[in-house]
């Protein structure tokens, strides 16, 4: 039995994170970490290693989901999907200065998210 992909969910909203949990998890994937924020997120990623991250644009705190994927993907190779419910032509311009294999609009729905995921998985 192959291991379960391991992903690393960072988003400020609550409930938000709560849903895209259950169904991230119901797709049988494994959440290893929750931030709201990019240190947090900085630091779990360090230590977990997960192999993908889905990362909300704008977060908690001085840095956003942007700023700390460019950080994260540094120094670990991890495949990124962006979350956002932003529809700011600026803050997508910024997005290219990482690496990213999707983005999803909020609300987050189960085969957008399952076709985010495969293409991270697809490589393999």
């Amino acid at each position: 039995m192959a291991s379960k992909r391991r992903i690393l969910l960072i988003e400020d909203d609550f409930l938000q994170s709560f849903a895209v949990k259950l169904i991230v998890e119901d797709l049988s994937f494994e959440i290893v970490g929750i931030a709201d924020n990019g240190a947090e997120a900085i630091e779990i990623a360090a230590s977990e290693k997960p192999d993908i991250i889905l990362m909300d644009v704008v977060l908690l705190g001085d840095l956003s989901g942007i700023d700390t994927a460019i950080d994260i993907q540094k120094s670990l190779d991890i495949c990124l999907v962006y979350i956002t419910g932003l529809i700011d032509i600026k803050v997508f311009k910024n997005l290219d200065e990482s690496d990213y294999v999707d983005i999803l609009y909020k609300p987050i729905h189960k085969n957008a998210l399952l076709s985010a995921l495969n293409k991270c998985t697809s490589s393999d």
